[in-house]
């Protein structure tokens, strides 16, 4: 009799009969989209309408199929009624053709902490020369906020040195990001040409002067909008467009230059204005790796383990790209893991980074962890906005701290196209340097001490500050 009860009230819960939704456990309410689930099929078996249908009562919403890194990676965002997640997501999971099934968890752009600069004046635009192929003579190059320095800027690092303005040294200046990995210095060996970074944000304002001829547009292919399913993957917010000057803005004589100037851009938009979800993230690292992005900057996160993510970022560096993931900025909120960063700590082909000051401290709302392979600028970074944003401005946060990451893997790749996402991930680590002699690397078994300066905790710095010289020098062509 008690089996027979049992039997009658998954019925229910499949067929979604009663009064109202049956809550059958699962994580918090707003941690998902209510009514959506997603599933991951078999290689071979087409995500289709009829497919998810044989589950009764589940409705297709999309599709995603993508053929990469040897195999299918097949993904279904699936309808089902609010309430009863948990058991559709049971029955998906019994069926021989699916890998797994999970709820289709949110994903948001991480909180960008509000940041004031310098202001000044602006310098004549010109072309800088070339050296040779694929490097540049920093000397050249007139972008004015590369040069120009501010007293804002001027601060005594935790190593003793003071930041300058001089002929061979502008660590003063409003892009002190870029001289405090030794960028210009890389540009000697590396530019960036001939490697495609993918964005994965909330878009990319292709009018900006910045990347005039510098985007990958595909119009074929799978959807690099995955919020609307289509081709336009404009920036809604901002924040997509201040990552993508930071990895790879022109050296064409105006505003800002990018760590890699010559590197292509390939946005992917996975974030609206309500921010994104599991299914929009993981089908758009996947298509990023699908239309040939060597390098993946994600600048977003969730408090909430997904598997479709880990499996979308272990595909990405298995089809030869590096995934640069921000940290997180919460530490100050309990410090918790940010999914997809944390996989850094597992998958060797993927970075996790931090955000750093000018003066080498690790920024105080930078999240800590063994997920932190490298920390990089992340306060007062001056990058492209939307033209009708004003074109350039401030932000900080781990989000602004990646991309410097993601455009010295895009240097690296360049004077080394043959390297895999695990080397890379390997010259960054070795050759990063620590914010004072003596400091351990990595840090994840305790925080050093710089005099009388001590980061927040374990895994503040991993291996320490990204070295854009180093990393590309220590890279045989």
């Amino acid at each position: 009799m008690r089996r027979a009860t049992l039997l009658v009230v998954l019925a229910l819960v499949a067929s979604g009969c009663g009064s109202g939704p049956v809550r059958v456990g699962g994580p918090p309410p707003g941690s998902y989209v209510p009514g959506e689930v997603v599933v991951k099929y078999l290689s071979g078996v087409q995500p289709t309408a009829a497919e998810v249908a044989a589950v009764r009562g589940a409705v297709l919403r999309r599709g995603f199929r993508a053929r990469v890194a040897g195999g299918e990676f097949n993904l279904a965002l699936v309808r089902v009624p609010e309430g009863q997640e948990a058991a559709y997501i049971e029955q998906f999971q019994r069926r021989p053709e699916v890998v797994y099934a999970e709820y289709n968890f949110r994903v948001r752009r991480l909180p960008v902490v509000a940041a004031s600069g310098a202001s000044g004046r602006s310098v004549a635009a010109s072309r800088p020369s070339l050296r040779r192929q694929g490097t540049l003579d920093w000397t050249t190059v007139t972008d004015p906020k590369l040069t120009e320095c501010d007293p804002a800027f001027q601060v005594t690092r935790l190593n003793g040195q003071t930041t300058q303005c001089t002929d061979t040294d502008r660590s003063a200046s409003w892009q002190w990001d870029l001289w405090r990995m030794r960028v210009p210095e890389a540009w000697e060996l590396a530019d960036g040409a001939g490697v495609v970074v993918a964005v994965v944000d909330e878009g990319v304002d292709a009018s900006h002067p910045e990347f005039a001829g510098q985007l990958e547009l595909p119009a074929s292919g799978c959807q690099t909008d995955t919020v609307d399913g289509d081709y336009d993957p404009s920036d809604t917010g901002g924040h997509g467009t201040h990552v993508a000057g930071t990895v790879a803005a022109a050296a064409n004589g105006a505003g800002v230059v990018g760590v890699a100037p010559r590197a292509r851009i390939l946005p992917v938009r996975v974030l609206g204005p309500l921010g994104g979800t599991v299914f929009s993230v993981a089908t758009g690292i996947v298509c990023a790796v699908e239309h040939g992005a060597r390098v993946l900057n994600l600048s977003l996160g969730s408090p909430a383990y997904s598997r479709a993510l880990e499996d979308a970022v272990r595909t990405a560096t298995d089809g030869g790209a590096v995934v640069v993931m921000a940290a997180g900025n919460e530490f100050q909120q309990g410090n918790p893991r940010t999914y997809p960063a944390a996989f850094a700590e597992t998958v060797r082909g993927a970075v996790g980074v931090g955000a750093s000051a000018p003066d080498d401290r690790v920024a105080s709302f930078s999240s800590s962890g063994p997920w932190v392979t490298v920390v990089a600028p992340g306060t007062t970074v001056y990058s492209t906005l939307p033209v009708s944003q004003g074109s350039y401005g401030f932000l900080q946060g781990t989000s602004m701290a990646s991309p410097h990451v993601a455009g010295v893997a895009a240097l690296v790749l360049s004077r080394k196209p043959s390297l895999t996402p695990a080397q890379v991930r390997n010259l960054l680590e070795t050759t990063a340097f620590p914010p004072c002699p003596g400091y351990p690397r990595p840090d994840y078994s305790g925080a050093g001490t710089c005099g009388t300066y001590s980061p927040q905790a374990a895994g503040s710095y991993g291996w320490g500050v990204v070295d854009a010289r180093a990393a590309v020098e220590a890279t045989s062509p």
